[in-house]
């Protein structure tokens, strides 16, 4: 029976499966860590500044750390309101600066640790957050490291190469 897709062809299919499988897990495992040091700074600082339910508070907080663009603001925002209002400044002055802690360290760490699971340097992912930001809002945030994981894999894959060849018609 004859192949109906060429051996080049499936060759390429197989090897763009495989760096998008690759990347896709490298920013998975880049995720996973930054929640895991999100979660260790959280735990501790509510530890030392005598919070009450320190690991039911460090566990739903790490959940919804997954949440792009919302993260652990979801959780410490109200929180620091609630404190605010109801007099316990002291607390509220502690909690903001657990989060504050929180976000710079995620903000430092975080294009350095997508930007090697992706294998692009991290200016290159800064750009695309900033472009994808600037053309489509918030959408576009969502989608440009998705544009640039797909870049990326045709790049490394040797489609591009490919398709480029195809159209010169050499």
């Amino acid at each position: 029976m004859p192949k109906i897709i060429p051996v080049f062809v499936s060759d390429r299919v197989s090897v763009f499966r495989s760096e998008l499988y690759r990347t896709i897990k490298g920013i998975i495992k880049a995720q996973c860590t930054l929640v895991m040091i999100s979660a260790i700074i959280i735990a501790t600082g509510l530890y030392f500044i005598g919070a009450s339910h320190v690991l039911t508070i460090t566990l739903l907080t790490a959940f919804v750390d997954f949440i792009p663009y919302v993260g652990t603001g979801i959780v410490f925002l109200p929180w620091i309101l609630y404190q605010f209002f109801s007099g316990d400044f002291a607390m509220t002055i502690c909690l903001s600066i657990l989060y504050m802690v929180v976000m710079v360290t995620r903000q430092a760490l975080e294009p350095k640790l997508l930007a090697t699971h992706f294998g692009v340097p991290p200016i290159l992912l800064l750009i695309s957050l900033f472009l994808g930001f600037q053309l489509f809002g918030g959408f576009g945030m969502l989608i440009s490291p998705i544009i640039l994981m797909i870049v990326q894999t045709i790049h490394k894959s040797g489609v591009g190469r490919e398709v480029w060849i195809y159209i010169k018609g050499n």
